[in-house]
């Protein structure tokens, strides 16, 4: 298998964050491509679970994680200019900054992705992701008509942070329906090879 582009997750490892209900529409006004404002503060939140070791990502909703000062600075280096990283949570004295993607690539080839519609007819559910291409210019990146949607990273950012033995990261294959695997207890971690 030689897949070029993966969906980045936080690996299943018993600490997450959980924030309380959020306003609708939360995500779209923040979380948009676009800088986030100044004024803008994390929402309320609590830290569930413990690990002996903290990982350098932890899950926060499922496709916004927090990142350790560690994998920040990996990001920057290797995905200069694709994100901005705002103080999020401080855990056992360890500073975690939320991600927020400001890089985007027009590739999502709606046609051959399987997905089902919203009632208003928006591409909700994306089960298979297939893309028009595999070469794109940014590391780590949104899909510019899906922006609530996964962030994805290619093989050179993946492979940066194997083998800077970042702890906690998850690489899944965008063109797999991972939910009945999920569901089976299959590991969906597709990196490496």
């Amino acid at each position: 298998m030689n897949i070029g582009i993966f969906k980045l997750h936080g690996a299943a490892i018993g600490l997450g964050i959980l924030s309380r209900a959020l306003p609708r529409g939360y995500f779209t006004e923040f979380f948009n491509g676009r800088r986030l404002p100044d004024t803008w503060e994390p929402p309320p939140f609590e830290i569930r679970g413990a690990t002996a070791r903290l990982p350098d990502i932890i899950a926060w909703k499922e496709y916004l994680p927090l990142l350790s000062p560690r994998a920040i600075q990996l990001f920057e280096e290797v995905a200069p200019g694709c994100a901005e990283y705002r103080e999020f949570a401080l855990i056992r004295g360890r500073s975690y900054c939320a991600v927020n993607v400001l890089a985007t690539e027009d590739i999502f080839d709606l046609g051959r992705s399987e997905w089902t519609p919203s009632l208003s007819g928006e591409v909700r559910n994306v089960k298979r992701y297939v893309f028009s291409t595999e070469d794109v210019p940014n590391p780590m990146f949104k899909l510019s008509n899906f922006l609530d949607g996964p962030i994805f990273v290619t093989r050179h950012l993946a492979q940066a942070i194997v083998d800077a033995g970042l702890l906690g990261f998850q690489f899944r294959d965008p063109a797999v329906n991972e939910t009945p695997l999920l569901f089976q207890g299959v590991n969906v971690n597709a990196f490496p090879d």
